[in-house]
Order: structure tokens, then sequence, then C-alpha cells
């Protein structure tokens, strides 16, 4: 989300955008792990925004940072020198938690407080408000993810090439616990138990789940006619799968705002996803897919099960999860929400 705001070409018509390079992980698994790579880049960091603070006349730091654990404690430290400069910040807040952290200590709200008040948020949605606003920020904005059509990926954007006649559900993200991948395959048992005929894609990288162990699960389990591993695809290949697809499962347990629906909704797929974050707010209940209580997991067989027992209804919630995509969340329309934010940042600082 960072490279599409950065990259973005009105954006860069209407500002004059100085850039520095953050990257501290290459893999999944190095997300929150303390590497010596990691502390020599973040140095590098700090000397560039000095850099850029004394030479460059900076009106307002626009930052993705971490919410959570040492990579906030980090995080914070480049605010405070932002502020020590007089700067104000443009904080884009893609992850949630913020409130449930801070009440596991004082130290945890204090540093919230320091790297969050009076400074400029940018939320994912509504709901992800009542998380930041007790840290009396100075706005609060609700900005919606949005991204490319891959229509210039596919020559046929909305052809399907499954000509099976078992159901298709497509499962793609990484191997993580929290994205809730073993619940699917506690789906997968109860819908084999009832005699359903389906099948199930599982696409993407290895997490703190590897291939091997999910491999083996799946063999256990003996689900090895129905649910499938792929391994990670990206480009035509990703756009393969969900083309193939009839309908697509997001069950996770913990998610701000879940972009895989929106690659799903292009291309007119059915979706049951967990009630995380911002879902119910991309999903339509009903109209374009259905939600479930997280921790209601019986739900997700049940919904799943009953897709396979009304293959046609995929179409019809498909065809509106489609529309909502263009409604809501393309790269125009949030090109034109974050450009609305930084003007009003900037006139507000002027």
């Amino acid at each position: 989300m960072n490279q599409i705001i950065h990259e973005n070409e009105a954006i860069n018509k209407l500002y004059h955008i100085e850039k520095i390079d953050i990257s501290y992980a290459t893999s999944v698994n190095n997300l929150g792990r303390f590497r010596l790579k990691k502390l020599y880049i973040f140095i590098k960091v700090i000397f560039k925004l000095l850099y850029y603070l004394i030479k460059k006349n900076i009106h307002i730091i626009y930052f993705q940072p971490s919410i959570n654990g040492v990579s906030y404690f980090r995080d914070v430290i480049l605010i405070l020198i932002g502020k020590l400069f007089g700067k104000k910040f443009i904080l884009h807040l893609h992850g949630k938690g913020i409130y449930s952290y801070s009440k596991k200590s004082l130290m945890h709200r204090w540093l919230y407080k320091i790297g969050f008040k009076n400074q400029y948020l940018i939320v994912l949605s509504e709901n992800q408000i009542t998380d930041v606003s007790f840290l009396n920020p100075k706005k609060i904005f609700v900005v919606n993810n949005g991204i490319p059509s891959l229509q210039s990926n596919s020559t046929s954007l909305s052809e399907k090439t499954n000509d099976s006649t078992r159901l298709r559900f497509l499962y793609l993200s990484n191997l993580l616990k929290s994205k809730g991948v073993l619940d699917l395959l506690d789906s997968a048992i109860e819908l084999k138990k009832n005699a359903l005929d389906f099948c199930i894609d599982i696409v993407g990288s290895e997490g703190d789940i590897s291939e091997t162990e999910l491999l083996k699960k799946i063999n256990d389990l003996q689900l090895n006619d129905h649910v499938y591993y792929h391994g990670p695809k990206y480009d035509d290949e990703k756009i393969e799968f969900l083309k193939q697809a009839n309908a697509f499962v997001f069950p996770t347990q913990n998610e701000a705002f879940g972009i895989v629906l929106l690659e799903a909704m292009q291309f007119g797929l059915a979706i049951i996803a967990s009630d995380e974050g911002a879902i119910p707010e991309i999903i339509e209940n009903g109209k374009s897919g259905y939600i479930y209580p997280k921790k209601e997991k019986q739900e997700l067989f049940n919904y799943m099960a009953y897709l396979i027992k009304h293959p046609d209804l995929c179409i019809k919630l498909g065809k509106r999860g489609k529309e909502i995509y263009f409604e809501k969340f393309t790269i125009k329309i949030l090109e034109k929400n974050m450009i609305n934010v930084f003007n009003t940042c900037l006139k507000e600082q002027k």
C-alpha cells in the first residue's frame, strides 16, 4: 500500500515528495524478529531522516508505522525525531489492536500517546476509529484500501476456467495460524463427512506453518482428494487460480482490512469470511458473501456447505462483490481520498 500511494501519478503531480525506503523484513518469518541487519537499516533511516529534516523544506511527514511490539518502539523513535524538528505526521495505520495493547501496561499507553497524540491519523475503517480516538490525535481520517484492477494482467478478467462440477474454494494467504488455515481444514473434514463434493485450493507462502506440516496434516486427515496446496503464486499464475475458483474463503482470526478480498471481488467470487477488522464494511452480508463471528468456526462449515448445495448463489453473490469493488475500492477512489487527506493536513500546517 505504501508503494501504491508513493508511485501514484496524480499524487506525484500535486506534491514534491522525498522518499526514504524502509524495508526491514525479507520474509513473513522475519516479521517482528530482531536481526543485526535490521539495526543497520534503522540507523541508515535515522541519518536519512535527519538529512531531509535539516537540508530540505519538509512540510509534513507521511509514515506507515508498526503498531505493536519492538517494531513500534523502533518507529516511535522516528516520530520523536520528526517532532523535535517541529514536524507534524500523517500516520497511516494498517494494523489494529492499539487500544488492547495499551491496556496491557502504562508504558504501552504512554508510548502510544507519545507517538500518536496531536498527529494526523489515517485508519482503514470506521471500526478502527475507537482503536485510536482515546489517544487524542489531531484528526482521524477513514480511508479504505484500494488496489489496481488486475484487468491489465489478464485478457479476460471475468472468464471462468473451472469446468468441473465440484465447487471450488480458494484460500489465498500466507500459511499462518492467525489467518485461519487450520480452521479451513477442520471445515473440510466436516464437508467430507457429510459426503459433499468440493475442492479447496490453498495458495500462499510458508509462515508459522511450513509446507511439510500442512501437507502432513492434509494427508493425516485424509483430505488429499479435496484439499491441494500450491505454494505462493504471483501475477498470471495467481490470476489463474482466481479465475478457476467459485468462492473465496478468508477465515482470518486477526485482520485490519484484508486486501486479498478486493482481489477476489474483482473476479466475481462469492466470499465467506470472519467478522475481523474492516471485513464487515467490505462484504455485504448475504448480498456479496457471508460473514461469520470468528469464534463461531462451525459457521464457516455451514456457509461452505450451503454454497456447495446452492452453487448458483456463487454467481449472484460474486456479481454484487464485483460491483462493490468498482464502487468503493479502486485506485482512483483511494487516490481521491488520499489527496483529500494531504490537502487538508497541508492547509492546516500553513
